[in-house]
């Protein structure tokens, strides 16, 4: 919820890369506004690169329009691994109530409560899966709110980000 820096302009055909050294936080949200020579945001797109010691992840950024109220994953391992769930409010006002199912098994303190522009990022210890997190009502929230997740693994010195597969999409085959 908090801008970093001054507004930042690409050329045509072009990309910026920039950094927030010592920050860690989140949501990120990248937003393509007006300003001189564009009289209206254009379309972009945007990823993610972490390091982690000898590692390399990238993960694309999640169009808004694409959030929806429920995502899956295949797995979950916080026993051999280091596993976490990363679930983002987008809402300026609204809190967000949210269900984490593994193995079909709904996790204890579900729902849990993200504040507008907050995020959550449980831990369970257990291997299983598939993983399901859903938005659900709450306390001032009469309906679901689109949400967005990710699900972050660490395996010795390897990391990994995935964004989780809305449901609104799944299909018969892969």
């Amino acid at each position: 919820g908090v801008k970093q820096g001054a507004t930042r302009s690409i050329v045509p055909k072009g990309n910026i890369t920039p950094r927030f050294s010592g920050l860690v936080n989140g949501p990120v949200r990248v937003v393509s506004v007006a300003g001189e020579g564009t009289p209206t945001p254009i379309n972009i797109f945007t990823s993610e690169r972490s390091l982690y010691g000898p590692s390399f992840n990238e993960v694309m950024g999640m169009p808004l329009d694409q959030f929806t109220t429920e995502y899956w994953y295949t797995w979950y391992d916080n026993v051999g691994m280091a596993t976490w769930i990363l679930v983002g409010n987008p809402s300026d006002s609204q809190t967000a109530y949210v269900d984490i199912y593994i193995g079909a098994v709904k996790q204890a303190g579900s729902p849990f409560s993200i504040p507008a522009n907050g995020k959550l990022t449980p831990r369970f210890s257990l291997s299983n899966g598939p993983v399901r997190v859903v938005s659900v009502t709450g306390d001032g929230t009469p309906t679901p709110l689109n949400i967005f997740s990710s699900e972050r693994t660490l395996y010795g010195l390897s990391f990994n980000e995935m964004m989780g597969y809305p449901a609104d999409q799944l299909t018969t085959e892969y």
